[in-house]
């Protein structure tokens, strides 16, 4: 049937997976220019499906006016589970068209604070604005093999302004040994209070989804939740048990160039996503932080640091930055 831009329709579906756990397929709707280009940030969400029993999803969705081509896929990306879908049907149903898609209004700053103590830059940090919802904290690329007052001092006063203390702990991509992940992070807890973790360089294939789920079910286990820095968007499988998934590390270049946001991102709330772009100048900020809520991050870090100093200074602009992430809170 033909698709009109002053009409409702609801895609539904039953599906399930076979076969390796902790997998996900998917049911959606593709839009298209004239052009036959595909336009992803205008899609609707995907209908994930995770379980091993049938599950009845529907989807409710207006066409823009300016998509010239719409498609129904089912697919599932690498992965050893098999997708099953059956009874798929799209349908036009009463009820009001929705606005376009609303934008994330409200973010979070995310700092990548892996500078010491000494510096001073931990008591600007938290002394200016409201923005700073997230400080991950590093002494030497996870806890170092001593205790640090001064870094017990910082995490103190962070808790104090109501910002929510992170520490950095180091996983090689699935490459580091578990037992060493694990040792580090309860180390952290056990010198510094701090149960929630930021996992650098996460894996994105689904080769490592056990690795980093076992990860994770130690740092809930302790109370925690974690930011996991993919740095680019992973098998939507590690969104099954990842608190915050970090999907872009990279320059504002990049950033406005290559970056492709799956449309499953649209599944989960802009809160579960970050976005850390540096290189970032004073007169491009305002356009990062719309294109990041474009793109469903709640949190988010942008500076003008690049290179060796990277993540041991704050941004030159860093008032201006606590202002206008809140805009809209």
């Amino acid at each position: 049937m033909g698709l009109s831009p002053d009409r409702l329709y609801e895609l539904s579906g039953w599906g399930k997976l076979t076969g390796t756990p902790y997998d996900v397929g998917n049911v959606g709707i593709l839009f298209h220019s004239r052009e036959g280009v595909r336009l992803r940030d205008l899609e609707p969400r995907m209908l994930p499906f995770t379980t091993t029993a049938f599950a009845l999803q529907t989807l409710r969705f207006a066409v823009p006016a300016s998509v010239a081509g719409v498609t129904v896929t089912v697919y599932k990306v690498v992965g050893g589970a098999s997708l099953h879908v059956d009874d798929l049907a799209l349908r036009t149903v009463s009820g009001s068209v929705p606005p376009p898609r609303q934008l994330v209004t409200c973010q979070q700053l995310m700092l990548p604070g892996y500078f010491d103590p000494a510096t001073g830059l931990w008591d600007r940090a938290l002394g200016t604005g409201t923005g700073l919802g997230i400080a991950i904290f590093n002494p030497e690329s996870g806890p170092d093999t001593w205790f640090q007052p001064a870094y017990a001092a910082q995490v103190a006063a962070a808790r104090s302004a109501g910002v929510r203390p992170f520490a950095y702990v180091y996983t090689a991509y699935g490459a580091r040994p578990i037992a060493d992940v694990l040792r580090d992070i309860d180390t952290f807890r056990a010198w510094y209070g701090i149960a929630d973790i930021f996992l650098d360089n996460g894996a994105t294939s689904y080769a490592y989804v056990a690795y980093f789920r076992t990860v994770m079910d130690h740092i809930h286990a302790g109370g925690g939740i974690a930011v996991v820095n993919y740095g680019w968007w992973p098998h939507p499988a590690y969104m099954e048990f990842t608190d915050i998934a970090n999907i872009f590390e990279d320059s504002a270049a990049v950033y406005e160039s290559a970056y492709v946001r799956p449309s499953w991102i649209l599944s989960y709330p802009a809160g579960r996503f970050s976005h850390i772009v540096y290189a970032t100048p004073r007169d491009r900020m305002d356009e990062v932080i719309a294109r990041s809520r474009e793109r469903n991050a709640g949190h988010v870090w942008i500076s003008d640091d690049h290179g060796d100093t990277l993540y041991k200074n704050l941004p030159t602009y860093w008032p201006a930055i606590n202002q206008a992430v809140r805009e809209g809170c």
